[in-house]
This record gives structure tokens, C-alpha cells and sequence, in this order.
């Protein structure tokens, strides 16, 4: 069995599209699990549709809105599934995505994730372009693994995971990248695999820092300053809690020399 976590909040616009792509599956034996994040929209609307529909859909509404990726982690707590996927409420999946990339993990006992074909929509490009994006860590050892998924967007924490492997790393809480240190705890404990030809369909709206943290946690106010050093400390507790402290330093220095890298693009935007 396959758990598809759903977390959504006012998502309304493309949560049917959403859903339709994950139903359409040629994987069948799924439980969709849907975190409803105190939406004020036509989500509750929709889910009831859909729950009349099709058994295999668990509909939550959470009385008080959550961060958004405690809304993330809810859904992941409720899997009861072998393998699990996080799907977002405006992102779409080829109808083979599901089947082929857990075949991959069933005969790769190495890989942690496994990940498709990544294409990039937006309101003025619904087909999406083809991105060329290298996550793979196969074959290389916990050290190369952590520090390649350091420095590599998080696009594929959308791939198909070992539940179990995904559940021990602690989620520690930061508003500035949250999903990298799940990705670097991940890294030490096996590989990304990468499986060519099943698509996955991010749909991506340019946001600002502070239009970040709005959408994460709520928060009219954002320190950049503040946010690096919670990232630099969940990288820590994420990486020492599947690997010890030594795991965790490494991790956490790991972001540290990533946004020392990036520091003098950031100013010269600032400056400009």
C-alpha cells in the first residue's frame, strides 16, 4: 500500500485537478490521506464531493490552522502505507508516476526515494517545461549523499519514499527552506534514486521571502537573519537524530557553507 499525504489550505482553485491526478493513478492500492488546514474557501466542499466518491480518501480539517509544514508532517503521521508521497494541492502527476517509482524502491533495497521527470508550470505555461535536474545520490557514500542534497533544490521530496525511513527524521521546525533538512537527514540514511519517464508537474508561482513565510506559517514579519539560523539549527537536529552528533554537525555545517556560498548573490540583489 501507498499513502498519498495531501496538506492543504484554501486550495480550492486546483485541489480537484490535484485529486483527479492522484485517482487516475494506474496504482490502485492507495489510501489518500487529505489534511484540510482550516481552509475558508470551497475546499470542505470539494473533499465531501470526492469522499462520496472513492473509499480510499481520509478527509481532516484541523479546528485551528498549523503551520504549514506541521501540516506536512500531520499527513505523514497518519500513513499506514509501506511507502508514502506527499502531494501538493496544485501539482499533477503523469498516471504511471505512482507504480513505477515504487517499483523502483521494491528492487532497490539502497534507495530511500525515488523520483521522476520534473516539469515546471505556471499560470502561463499549463504543460509545463521539462527542467533538467540532477538529484540522484547513487553511489555515493552518507557524506557525498548529505552534502549533494545540501546544495540541490527540494523538488524531490515529492517522490515516492520509504515510510519508514521518512518517519524516524525529527522535523524540527524553521521558516527558511524546511523541507532541506528533511532532505539532508534523508541523504544519510540512503540514496535518491532517480527513474526516468514517470512526470511530475510543479506548479510554481515566483514568491518573495516574506510571501514565503506568509504562506508557511501565517507570519506577517520575516528575519532572513533568523530564518538561516533555524535552518542551520533543524539541519542539525534532523541529521543528528538518524545519524548522531557527529551526522548532525555535518549537516548543520553543510548549510552554513550553502548560504555563505550564496551570501554575495543575495547582496548584490539587495544592493541593486
Amino acid at each position: 500500500m501507498v499513502t498519498v499525504g495531501i496538506p492543504v489550505r484554501n486550495g480550492g482553485t486546483f485541489l480537484a485537478h490535484a485529486l483527479d491526478s492522484i485517482l487516475g493513478q494506474s496504482y490502485h492500492n492507495l489510501e489518500i490521506v487529505v489534511s484540510d488546514n482550516g481552509s475558508d474557501d470551497q475546499t470542505a466542499e470539494i473533499m465531501a464531493q470526492y469522499c462520496a466518491r472513492d473509499r480510499r480518501i481520509a478527509y481532516i480539517r484541523q479546528m485551528e490552522p498549523i503551520k504549514a509544514f506541521d501540516n506536512f508532517r500531520f499527513v505523514l503521521d497518519q500513513a499506514k502505507g509501506d511507502y508514502f508521497l506527499w502531494a501538493a494541492h496544485d501539482d499533477l502527476h503523469g498516471p504511471d508516476y505512482v507504480e513505477r517509482l515504487v517499483a523502483a524502491l521494491e528492487v532497490d533495497s539502497e534507495a530511500v526515494l525515488t523520483f521522476g521527470d520534473l516539469l515546471i508550470t505556471s499560470p502561463s505555461n499549463q504543460q509545463g517545461t521539462l527542467r533538467e535536474y540532477d538529484f540522484s545520490t547513487e553511489g555515493l557514500d552518507w557524506s557525498e549523499r548529505m552534502k549533494k542534497a545540501a546544495f540541490t533544490q527540494c523538488f524531490h521530496i515529492y517522490g515516492v519514499w520509504r515510510t519508514s525511513s521518512l518517519k524516524r527524521i525529527p522535523f524540527a521546525g524553521n521558516a527558511w527552506w524546511p523541507d532541506l533538512p528533511v532532505m539532508i537527514g534523508a541523504a544519510f540514511m540512503g540514496s535518491f534514486k532517480y527513474v526516468a519517464g514517470p512526470r511530475f508537474y510543479y506548479y510554481e508561482i515566483p514568491k518573495s521571502n516574506l510571501q514565503r513565510v506568509q504562506y508557511q506559517d501565517y507570519s506577517a514579519r520575516f528575519s532572513l537573519v533568523a530564518g538561516v539560523f533555524g535552518l542551520i539549527r533543524a539541519s542539525y537536529i534532523s541529521a543528528a537524530g538518524v545519524g548522531g552528533v557527529f551526522a548532525g554537525l555535518y549537516g548543520a555545517w553543510l548549510v552554513i557553507s550553502k548560504q555563505a556560498r550564496d551570501l554575495p548573490g543575495f547582496l548584490a540583489r539587495r544592493l541593486r
